[in-house]
């Protein structure tokens, strides 16, 4: 159900991974040296493959091959090279639940990931845009985000992005270089965990 190949040097996976029908959870981390198309196309047919891994791939843009993975539940993309990321992909992963794009350096959030319905976990740690899409107004499952390590964030305009979504529950925020709270969380009062470890608090306010 699960096989994890990170850290090799092949080129493609064999053929023989296609009859996996009972694979659920793949790892292709570390893969410097794979076809990455070719080698998604062994594997997109299988049909219980719910979480793919393609992290630290130094991939520059999403594989082509990937949006045949209409399935897939969780993919992580983290510690890519990606320049930019096109809007219009998204919308093939209707049943995604779980996106990791962290450390990505991405200047700018696809605005289309606000399509994906179903969604209720989203990792943008680690990335070097300003906002977030107003598109994530439309996120209304999401009960989890990752805004960690985001130096370049203007936090209130990008927490008006989200401040209405009704299922929010959990909001990270840590390593994010804050002196004070900013003052757009005060509009997330549906939340019932914020982390907000390691900013540059002076001082807590005492109300």
């Amino acid at each position: 159900k699960i096989l994890d190949l990170s850290g090799n040097n092949f080129e493609l996976l064999p053929k023989s991974l296609s009859r996996l029908e009972n694979l659920r959870e793949i790892y292709l981390n570390d893969e410097t040296s794979m076809d990455v198309n070719r080698s998604l196309s062994t594997i997109k047919d299988l049909p219980n493959l719910q979480i793919l891994h393609l992290e630290n791939d130094n991939l520059k843009s999403i594989p082509t091959t990937l949006l045949n993975f209409t399935r897939l539940k969780a993919l992580y993309l983290d510690g890519n090279r990606f320049n930019t990321l096109s809007d219009n992909i998204w919308a093939k992963f209707e049943n995604l639940e779980y996106l990791s794009l962290k450390n990505d350096h991405l200047k700018e959030i696809p605005s289309g990931i606000g399509n994906l319905k179903n969604l209720k976990t989203l990792d943008l740690s680690g990335n070097d845009f300003t906002v977030l899409p107003q598109s994530f107004s439309q996120l209304e499952n999401l009960t989890e985000i990752y805004l960690n390590d985001e130096k370049e964030m203007d936090i209130n305009q990008s927490l008006y992005a989200i401040k209405d979504l009704p299922n929010l529950k959990v909001l990270h925020l840590e390593n994010d270089n804050l002196k004070s709270i900013p003052q757009g969380l005060l509009n997330l009062t549906q939340l019932e965990s914020l982390y907000l470890n390691n900013n540059s608090f002076s001082k807590m306010p005492t109300e």
